[in-house]
């Protein structure tokens, strides 16, 4: 084994973007991972000939990181339309972007359209008018003390805040209060406005998978567990100890509150999903399915192989089907309910519908609120030892790859010799 100035320990995207950088910078690492795959919690699973993501994620198309760090035409992706089909008054009703969705366009304004179950028209036309500003990713500081419900209680009606953006962040922030800071919020509508979401070809993972791809082989340590670290080494399992001028940490929180006890542990929130199959499916549009009913444990239902044909064999469908702050209860309770909820929505013949996977995620995303404490940087320190990922910024795939990289950067630059 070579040498390392820096030795990153857990290969989840902020690893392994940390990897990435340092090796265009010519700095020579050692990136340790636990499992036998990189990816973190960024898993997909080939489950009878589907492809089943560790929980519903998508990739925006508009992430900075992801448009400096990927490839996304090997990624193969394929698009969701922006907008959604919303489950309320016993029907569902299309909300879509009419910018980017010409087919559907703003209707006239009729008396249907006025009192419409999701948005009167003059929701619509102040979404309209705020998508351009959400597109303009300038910080605002007056959302920085706010959260998420009060903003939008500001501009739009309670109406179109239940029916619409409060399933759709939901399903972003895995909580139904609100209570994530507003910037967060405008932060991640402005990516909906300027981008598109996707998936990948292979799955979700293929995105982790192509940052390992660029790595040498040589320097990525699968299955090897690290039980000790300090500011200059690491300690694997079995007692070998490896020399470092550098260590980082890209571990989840609990991990990194194991290697460091003085460390906090930041809450997280979870999620739990649920995958059927069937030939017909109950969306042929490649659109998010919200439950604006308020009721229920289903907060989003699409169907990935209407978006991603790859995702299932030729002859069946995939459907994928959300909750959220559920991961306490019974797992056979809730799918019965969920099941209950499908019949309701899509009739008898969602009973139908084979079962494949319950997948829970009770470690999705880190809490994020008002009063969470955020160093200057999306990286921090502890007891010489660096710290990147979810635990010390955001839960998302920009943020996790922006902490990874501007770690690297600065250890590339300390590490640098001075004339």
């Amino acid at each position: 084994m070579q040498d390392a100035d820096v030795i990153i320990v857990g290969a989840g995207l902020a690893g392994l973007a940390c990897a990435n950088a340092l090796s265009r910078r010519g700095v020579s690492f050692l990136l340790i991972e636990a499992s036998d795959e990189t990816g973190g919690r960024l898993q997909t699973q080939d489950y009878q000939g589907f492809l089943l993501d560790r929980g519903f994620q998508v990739l925006s198309t508009a992430y900075p990181e992801v448009r400096q760090t990927l490839d996304s035409r090997r990624l193969g992706l394929r698009f969701f339309q922006p907008g959604a089909i919303i489950r309320t008054s016993g029907n569902f009703h299309h909300f879509v972007d009419p910018f980017r969705s010409p087919w559907y366009s703003f209707p006239s304004v009729t008396m249907s359209n006025l009192i419409s179950p999701v948005g009167s028209v003059g929701d619509k036309l102040k979404i309209a008018r705020e998508r351009f500003r959400w597109k303009n990713t300038d910080p605002e500081p007056a959302l920085m003390q706010i959260t998420t419900s009060e903003w939008l209680s500001q501009t739009f009606s309670d109406r179109v805040i239940k029916k619409f953006f409060r399933p759709f962040l939901s399903g972003v922030f895995l909580e139904s209060e609100l209570r994530t800071p507003a910037w967060m919020a405008r932060f991640v509508l402005s990516m909906f406005a300027r981008g598109y979401a996707s998936l990948p070809s292979d799955g979700m993972q293929a995105v982790p998978r192509q940052l390992t791809e660029s790595l040498p082989e040589q320097r990525v340590m699968l299955s090897t567990k690290v039980v000790a670290v300090d500011a200059k080494s690491v300690t694997l399992e079995g007692g070998r100890k490896l020399p470092a001028k550098e260590v980082v940490l890209a571990t989840s929180s609990q991990a990194t509150s194991s290697l460091i006890p003085e460390y906090t542990v930041r809450p997280t929130r979870g999620t739990d999903c649920f995958y059927f199959t069937t030939k017909t499916p109950p969306v042929t549009e490649s659109l998010l399915v919200l439950n604006g009913t308020g009721t229920g444990p289903i907060n989003t239902l699409c169907v990935p192989s209407i978006v991603q044909p790859t995702y299932s064999p030729a002859d069946q469908h995939l459907i994928s089907v959300s909750t959220i702050e559920s991961t306490e209860q019974d797992a056979d309770e809730l799918l019965a309910a969920v099941r209950s909820q499908l019949v309701e929505w899509y009739g008898e013949s969602a009973s139908t519908w084979t079962f494949l996977k319950h997948i829970r995620i009770p470690d999705a995303l880190p809490e994020l609120s008002v009063s969470t404490s955020l160093p200057d940087q999306p990286w921090t320190s502890l007891n010489g030892v660096s710290i990147c990922g979810d635990q010390s910024t955001i839960g998302s795939i920009h943020h996790a790859l922006l902490s990874g990289r501007l770690l690297a950067e600065h250890l590339a630059n300390s590490l640098a010799p001075t004339a």
